[in-house]
């Protein structure tokens, strides 16, 4: 099958990463990034063009794909048959509510466009979506960019929905992988909440015009004085002077970690804080919560799982509706074995001239093979063959996980 993924985060993030490639350390963008080049997806739309390296672009001017940086309507109006990456940003996409529609697509554009060009293929596809930033916006307990991620999130669900109806051929699934924030429509601080209407519930934040960290990018450029009218230009909201005093006196305003915007005492924290004491809207946390998640399916023949259900068991439901021929198990024991076990008897020995990318060098009588960490390019005496997967090197146990068929060329 064709396999396509879209996400709004930068490519070797945390989701996409896990559909993509193997490590045990998710922030280790050297080992990961170039797995997923490597890995020849038919379709990848997201953020990073600045991880992309030098050796990424040559893989990618020999395997014929194209490359798309920073140009929406290139995105949109690309119809060829070959691979296609298209990237915005050096690393994530911005915040939908911060997006410049003319030059960053939506996550529903790219979903699009992705269904467009993996649907004509012929064996089918899988195509891996992710409104990456609900999330962000959940740990820096910013409520109107959680619910203006996750409306456009809900847009690029409707293409889906739309083409698999159409399709009578096609299963989707939405699911989230934890909760976060703790964030409830209802809040202490807020006496009589539960007799609010819609528009007196939603009325406030529907004016917020800029994420938290959006009104701050631009607040830092701000001189004090005109701090009232910028603040109230973007979200309705007149500052006293106890809350101006709070946002001139935030410290470490560019929180470098997103996982704790909302917590700590920086300019994005404090603009949320104002933000969030005029709504009826609460949070418990800046973290992750361990509630139950959404799961929703559509099935063209209604094949679809009910009730409560584990991880696993959707894990199992997705090789069904995806007819692997071989479960996960097995493609996994017979592509990513340990190196010892598929050159048993054969002289090989690790070359660590570049310790990031070791390669691992295996010989047999005159044949001699070259094998890349994290690439799914080899070499046969000298000459350049195609491995059939992305080998992975594993520093902890000094071992490449590779495909048991690679024995078979010796």
């Amino acid at each position: 099958k064709a396999v396509g993924v879209v996400v709004t985060c930068e490519f070797p993030h945390a989701t996409p990463a896990d559909f993509t490639a193997h490590h045990y350390k998710r922030s280790n963008y050297k080992a990961l990034a170039p797995q997923i080049a490597y890995q020849n997806l038919d379709v990848l739309f997201g953020g990073g063009n600045g991880i992309l390296t030098s050796d990424i672009k040559k893989h990618f001017e020999n395997k014929g794909t194209t490359l798309i940086s920073d140009d929406r309507l290139a995105l949109l109006n690309y119809s060829g048959p070959g691979k296609v990456w298209a990237l915005f940003g050096e690393k994530a996409l911005p915040y939908n509510i911060d997006r410049n529609p003319d030059k960053v697509p939506s996550i529903a554009e790219m979903t699009e466009k992705a269904i467009e060009l993996l649907s004509k293929k012929e064996n089918g596809f899988f195509l891996m979506v992710e409104g990456s930033q609900v999330d962000w916006a959940a740990h820096a307990n910013d409520a109107a960019t959680m619910i203006d991620e996750y409306l456009a999130f809900d847009e690029a669900v409707g293409k889906a929905i739309e083409f698999a109806k159409a399709d009578g051929n096609t299963a989707v699934v939405i699911i989230s992988d934890h909760g976060n924030s703790g964030f409830s429509i209802g809040s202490s601080r807020c006496g009589g909440y539960d007799r609010l209407s819609l528009e007196d519930l939603f009325r406030t934040v529907s004016g917020y015009k800029l994420s938290n960290n959006g009104l701050e990018s631009i607040l830092i450029d701000t001189p004090p004085a005109q701090f009232k009218s910028v603040f109230k230009k973007y979200t309705g909201i007149d500052l006293t002077n106890e809350e101006l005093e709070t946002l001139l006196s935030s410290k470490n305003y560019n929180e470098p970690d997103y996982t704790k915007v909302g917590t700590s005492n920086n300019l994005a924290h404090n603009i949320g804080k104002i933000l969030n004491e005029r709504t009826c809207f609460g949070f418990t946390t800046g973290g992750h919560t361990g509630e139950e998640v959404l799961l929703a399916v559509y099935h063209p023949q209604g094949d679809v799982p009910r009730g409560n259900m584990r991880n696993t068991d959707v894990n199992r439901y997705l090789q069904e509706v995806s007819g692997l021929e071989s479960s996960l198990q097995e493609l996994s024991d017979r592509i990513f074995a340990k190196h010892p076990e598929v050159f048993k008897g054969m002289s090989y020995s690790i070359n660590r001239e570049n310790p990031d990318f070791p390669v691992l060098m295996v010989k047999k009588g005159g044949t001699r093979m070259e094998i890349p960490a994290f690439s799914s390019v080899g070499r046969k005496n000298g000459k350049p063959f195609d491995i059939g997967s992305v080998v992975v090197y594993i520093d902890k146990n000094d071992t490449f996980y590779l495909p048991v068929s690679l024995r078979e060329m010796f």
